[in-house]
Order: C-alpha cells, then sequence, then structure tokens
C-alpha cells in the first residue's frame, strides 16, 4: 500500500516537517511543497499529521512502513542539524 502526503507551505517562513518513527526533518521554503509517500505491508495503515506549533508540522508513517520524500517534484535530503 502507497500513501502520499503533501504538504505546501503558503507562508512567509520556512517550515519545518518533522517525520516519525524516522527522526528526519524537512525544511519546506515559502511557496513549496513537500510530499511524501509512505509505502508499507497494511491494509490499514495508522497515519496522521498535526500542528504542533506555527511553522512546524509533525507527521507519523506506521509500523513496517518506509518512506519517500519530494520537495517541488525533486527527491528531497533532510536537514542534518
Amino acid at each position: 500500500m502507497i500513501v502520499k502526503h503533501e504538504i505546501a507551505n503558503k507562508g512567509e517562513k520556512p517550515l519545518l516537517v518533522w517525520i516519525e518513527p524516522w527522526a528526519e526533518q524537512y525544511s519546506v521554503p515559502p511557496g513549496s511543497e513537500l510530499e511524501l509517500a509512505f509505502a508499507g505491508p497494511y491494509d490499514d495503515p495508522v497515519f496522521y499529521t498535526a500542528a504542533e506549533e506555527e511553522g512546524l508540522v509533525f507527521t507519523c508513517g506506521w509500523a513496517g512502513s518506509t518512506f519517500e520524500a519530494t520537495l517541488d517534484g525533486h527527491r528531497a535530503t533532510p536537514n542534518r542539524d
């Protein structure tokens, strides 16, 4: 099963997207869109996104899943901070 999720930054400041359980984070510049494609063996995945505070989005895949991230159509690289 593949579940795609798009996160668009319509604000004026960079948006931080935190992805669990991998503890990876991506910075999404204003006017950009991050697409996450989660894949895994389950028919009913547990998947959610919550805005924890302004400028931060917390996203979680499900047990046994993997994901790929693209930023504006190009493979995204996680922040290394």
